[in-house]
Order: structure tokens, then C-alpha cells, then sequence
């Protein structure tokens, strides 16, 4: 009991983190694309009226926070920005989670699958996506040069004595074979009942591999909205200002590499103290506990 004492709930960091930074973004890219857009385009065409400073300082989103409104320097506005961050964030974690399910895991597998690859068994049901656009899985992603490019280190798996070393000590521990499937959620598990303390390092991945797809969410949902924009509801012809819509894709694609990296960097470190806790000592512990209640 004491043990699950220490357990808190999964709030604080993660809501900042994953909610309301994701959330302040989207809001912050439409305000200045929407401000600075035109200021790009004058420098394309040249514009000798053009201040660049005093021109940036007027954007929508300056003014917002630097507004007297009686309360301080925009209090009010910003709180109700605050809010609205934090549930638009739990619209863009929904679609960065789908997005990321659907075309990054299916492709790349999960960190735990790729780490304990020996012992992986592929499921046949690969899901609805990858049956009906499994073209396009092997036909775009999986080209050779581009494949190894994303894939890089993410593939690489444990070396095969840590993976039976892991094998064993789960077969040791619930005194029965499982799955492989079931470690990684057994394992952190197992270290959240009886280490708390190494939780809290395993969570610090948690909370910056959760911003990171967030924050890749948020510029791939906006890359899509303003391609929409330009080609089927502005009323204006592509211009070259429109082409930082390139920008916003490369921060895509690295903040979802970055994604990537943190998701297997916590797997590949709570396996590894995973092994290097002595079980032996906890169970004793464990045992002298209980028999300290029974007396």
C-alpha cells in the first residue's frame, strides 16, 4: 500500500507539455502567418515603404500580450488563450496520436518491438490503413535511399543476450511465459509499483516524446490547412511568400524525428534499469513486510 501511495496521478508537466505549448502554437503559426505573410511578400516585391522592425511589432500577436486591458499587460486575454490552448491540444494529441498509428508505427513498429526484435511475432491484422494503402507504404516510404533515412537508428535492436536476459527476468518475476507484447507495459509496470522514484525519470521521456509528436501534429495539421487554403479557397494566385509552407513541414519532419528518438530513447532506458534492479532484494523486502503485518 505504501507503494501505490507514491503513485501520482499523470498530470502537471504533460498537460503543459502536451496540451497547452502544442495548443499556444497552432494559434501563434495562424496569427503570424496570417500577419507576416504580407511583410514577406513586400520584401519579394521590394516595397520602399517597408519597415521590417516597426512592421513585425505591429503583427497581431505582438499587440495581444503587450494590450493594456486594466488588468495588466493582456491578463485576461491571455488566461482565456491559456484555455483555449489546452483543449486545442487535446484535439491536435487525438490527431497526432492517429497520424502517428496509423503511418509511423505501422511502418517503423513501436520502440519495444524494434529493441526486442528476436522476439517478436508480427501480427498478421496489420489494420484497415495499411491494407487498403499498403502501395503507398512500399511504393513512397519504403524507397531504398529514403527508407534508410528514416529509419536510421530507430530499427536497431538489442543485442541478443539483453533481450533473453529481459526474457527471463519477466519469466522469473510472474512465474510464467509471457508475451511480447505485454513487456514494455509490464516493465514500466513493475518499476512504477516498486521504484517510484525511477518513474519519475522514465515520465521525463514520456512528457518530451509527447510534445515532440504533439508539436509535429500541430505543423503537419497547419501544413494541411494552408495548402487547402492556397489551392482551393484563396482567391489569390500562389505567391512566393506561400513557400514557407516549406519551412513549416521541415519543423514537422524533425520535431517527429525528435519524436521518435525520445519514444525509443525511454524504452531502450527502462529496459536496461529494468535489468539492473535486484529483484531478489525486492521480493525480500517485500516478504519481511508482509510478515511484519501478519505479526
Amino acid at each position: 500500500m505504501e507503494q501505490l501511495k507514491e503513485i501520482k496521478q499523470p498530470l502537471g508537466l504533460y498537460d503543459v507539455f502536451g496540451y497547452i505549448l502544442p495548443g499556444f502554437l497552432l494559434f501563434s503559426l495562424i496569427i503570424i502567418d496570417n500577419d507576416v505573410n504580407p511583410i514577406i511578400q513586400r520584401i519579394f516585391e521590394n516595397d520602399e515603404n517597408l519597415l521590417i522592425m516597426n512592421d513585425l511589432f505591429s503583427v497581431k500577436l505582438y499587440n495581444y500580450f503587450f494590450q493594456n486591458d486594466g488588468f495588466g499587460s493582456g491578463l485576461i486575454p491571455l488566461i482565456l488563450l491559456l484555455i483555449f490552448s489546452y483543449v486545442l491540444g487535446h484535439m491536435i494529441s487525438a490527431f497526432s496520436s492517429f497520424m502517428s498509428k496509423q503511418f509511423l508505427i505501422r511502418y517503423l513498429k513501436q520502440p519495444s518491438d524494434n529493441l526486442l526484435h528476436h522476439l517478436s511475432i508480427l501480427s498478421s491484422d496489420k489494420g484497415f490503413f495499411y491494407r487498403n494503402f499498403k502501395r503507398i507504404y512500399y511504393c513512397v516510404l519504403d524507397i531504398r535511399l529514403f527508407g534508410k533515412i528514416i529509419k536510421m537508428n530507430y530499427k536497431k535492436p538489442l543485442p541478443d543476450e539483453i533481450q533473453y536476459l529481459i526474457k527471463n527476468k519477466i519469466d522469473t518475476i510472474y512465474n510464467k511465459k509471457i508475451s511480447h507484447t505485454s513487456y514494455y507495459w509490464l516493465i514500466y509496470s513493475y518499476l512504477s509499483v516498486n521504484y517510484s522514484h525511477i518513474t519519475r525519470r522514465l515520465q521525463h521521456f514520456v512528457n518530451l516524446s509527447g510534445y515532440s509528436r504533439n508539436t509535429a501534429g500541430t505543423f503537419f495539421l497547419f501544413v494541411i490547412f494552408k495548402l487547402i487554403y492556397i489551392f482551393f479557397l484563396s482567391q489569390k494566385k500562389f505567391s512566393l511568400s506561400d513557400l514557407i509552407v516549406l519551412v513549416y513541414l521541415s519543423c514537422a519532419l524533425i520535431m517527429t524525428w525528435s519524436y521518435l528518438r525520445l519514444q525509443k530513447r525511454q524504452a531502450y532506458d527502462m529496459f536496461y534499469i529494468f535489468l539492473s534492479v535486484d529483484i531478489n532484494k525486492k521480493l525480500e523486502s517485500n516478504s519481511n513486510n508482509s510478515e511484519k503485518q501478519e505479526d
